[in-house]
């Protein structure tokens, strides 16, 4: 009688090891995953700041056109068949060269 309460107490004591590794590795998988998602939520952030301040740019710089400059802007590029930024592209390109 005595044995059998011996094997079911290490039965026991070694589904609680078990338990506790199964445990501690659910933690860790959790705890890694939210650390993955904070870093996405970071380099999802620095994004669209920079998505702001180049938005913010743009604005800046199509309010300084006026209205001559920008109806001579829009008639050219119609022309050409291309769109604002296809156009404004190409504008660069060719102040690069």
């Amino acid at each position: 009688m005595e044995d059998f309460s011996a094997q079911n107490i290490d039965k026991i004591s070694h589904n609680i090891a078990s338990l506790s590794k199964d445990m501690y590795e659910i933690k860790k998988t959790i705890l890694s995953e939210e650390k993955e998602k904070e870093k996405i939520s970071k380099k999802d952030k620095k994004r669209r700041e920079s998505l702001k301040k180049a938005q913010s740019k743009f604005k800046n710089v199509s309010t300084n056109l006026s209205i001559k400059d920008y109806e001579d802007f829009e008639k050219r590029f119609k022309e050409l068949g291309m769109s604002k930024s296809a156009y404004l592209k190409k504008l660069i390109m060719d102040d690069l060269q």
